[in-house]
Formats: structure tokens, sequence, C-alpha cells
């Protein structure tokens, strides 16, 4: 398929607003965030905006020539990932900025709520032993936009395996409808996930074990009634839920997503305001999906509906 059929696979007037919004840095795992994102940006019909963050913030001390070639490496390692997308997907439109901040900072200013950011798992000033590095981190906790992180999985452009959401409840509504939407646009099938932890009932499973039965049925049926609703929205899309018990949520859908094309996870960030502000499931599915992941912010408003629980909110 080429990229102009590509364009053309969103109905008329459903395509997404915003960009696609994707940090460089020279790092493999960068020029591995940068191609998933020109080939989403392809399938989706947006603008790839390409952004790279030279750092000259933390020279302040430097001045003079030394900043010019700071900024002039800066804007080469910015030129050749346009010009490379350009060679290789002549029809994508392309724009690029750069900042003079780190690396997080660039992507965070560029990305507005209605773009999708795209990072590597880890860049040039990353530990080799780490799992995931800090901007990925740092962006993922920060960005007001949905954040893919690019981990394994198929070659940017080829045919994907399927995308696995993660639900709760209802507030994971918008992570579940941006996965229906970039399953539609990778023409891939689409699995919903909830699982169910025993041990969250774990105050009335001992004196009142009929009572967890009730919950787990309750529970069961609103999330077959939210993908019920899901399938009528998104007629055609091959949707399949599954409801499991888990002993680890975060277990649950990393085996989910195994061989998976991307899995989608939505994020409540706790009230406080110190940290990265993700919780132990993004954490985790972050750290060790074996294909990319999106995290998804909640709705506006969601992580005050809720007393902060750390092994709860994702």
């Amino acid at each position: 398929m080429s990229p102009g059929d590509l364009m053309n696979t969103y109905e008329s007037g459903s395509r997404p607003p915003g960009r696609v919004v994707v940090g460089v840095d020279g790092s493999p795992a960068a020029g591995r965030a940068l191609w998933w994102a020109a080939h989403e940006a392809v399938r989706q019909g947006r603008v790839l905006h390409i952004v790279h963050g030279a750092g000259v913030v933390y020279a302040d001390y430097i001045v003079g020539e030394a900043v010019r070639l700071l900024t002039g490496a800066a804007r080469v390692v910015l030129d050749e990932a346009a010009a490379e997308v350009g060679r290789r997907l002549p029809d994508l439109p392309v724009t690029t900025a750069l900042s003079h901040g780190p690396g997080s900072e660039a992507v965070l200013e560029a990305a507005r709520p209605d773009d999708l950011a795209v990072v590597g798992c880890r860049g040039r000033g990353g530990f080799s032993g780490l799992l995931l590095g800090s901007v990925s981190l740092s962006v993922a906790a920060r960005a007001s936009c949905p954040v893919v992180v690019v981990r394994g999985g198929p070659e940017p452009g080829a045919p994907a395996g399927e995308v696995v959401a993660g639900f709760r409840d209802e507030q994971d509504l918008p992570a579940v409808r941006f996965a229906a939407r970039i399953a539609r646009s990778h023409r891939a099938d689409l699995r919903v996930v909830h699982a169910w932890r025993l041990l969250d009932q774990a105050a009335v499973a001992i004196p009142m074990f009929d009572e967890v039965a009730a919950i787990r049925e309750t529970e069961g049926k609103a999330f077959t009634a939210s993908v019920d609703a899901l399938r009528r929205e998104f007629p055609g899309l091959p949707t399949t839920d599954e409801f499991v018990e888990a002993s680890s949520t975060a277990g649950a859908l990393l085996h989910a997503a195994a061989g998976a094309g991307l899995l989608v996870v939505g994020t409540r960030r706790p009230h406080s305001r110190v940290g990265l502000r993700l919780g132990r499931v993004t954490h985790a599915v972050l750290h060790h999906a074996d294909c990319p992941v999106a995290v998804v912010p909640g709705p506006a408003g969601a992580d005050a509906t809720q007393p902060y629980s750390p092994d709860q909110n994702q």
C-alpha cells in the first residue's frame, strides 16, 4: 500500500486533528521511534513534527563559539532526520523544531492536547542497562496528549499485530477509544482486557465470599456492556473482550500483549505533584512490554475523583 493510499484509510471528516510529534536525538532507539511516528502519521493523515532538544540550557557557562557549535550539531541531527523521512516517505508533510532545552522539554513544549507524541525507549544519554530512559518516563508522565513509547514490536511499516487495551472502568474509555482508532488505522484487531484482582476485595473475601462473587459478576457485566458500546461506536472493527482473574494487573496486560503491535493503558495521575506521577501498572508495562506502549491521559479531573492508591493508579 502506498503512502497516498494510507492517507485515505480514514473516512472523510474522521481524520484526527493535531500532529504526530516525535523526539529524535540520533540514537537507534530514537530512530525507531521516528519511523514508527512517520508511518503512524501516514496512516492517520497527520503532519509529522520532528523535534530535537539541544540541551544548551545545561551549559549556561558556555558562550560564543561553543554555543554555536552545540546548536549547529543539534540542527544537523534534526535536519538529517527530516531529510531521511522525506526520502522514504516523500508525500508525508514534515515540520521540524529545535529546542535549546533537554529532549523531554522539547517534546513537551511541542505536543498539544490533540497531538500524538512518540518517543524512543532510551536515548543517547541513557545507561545501557536501563530498561527505559528518563526522557521517555518524563514525557509519558507529563504530556497532555497520548504518548507512545516505542519498544520492540514489528518493524515500522510492517503489518502490525493486534492492539491490546487495558480497562478498569469507564474512566478508561478514552484510552480504549484511542486504541480502537489506532487499530482501525492499522487494520488490526482490538482486544480489550479487564484484569480482575481478587486481592482488591480481600476486606470482604473471608467473611462474605458471596459478596465477592457478586462484585465479580457486576464488574464483568459492566465490562461487557462497555465493550459492546465500543463495538457499536466502531462498527466493523474486529473486537474481543477478555475478563481475566489475575494476581497482577500489569502481569495480565503484559501477557495479553505478547506479540501485539501496541499496548494501550489509561493513566490517572496521582494528586501528588512530586515525582513522575505514574502509577505502578504504567511503570511496569513501560519497562517490560515487548511492544510499543501508549499512555493515554484520563478525562479532565479524573485524578481528583478517587483517592490516590499507587497500586490502582495506572
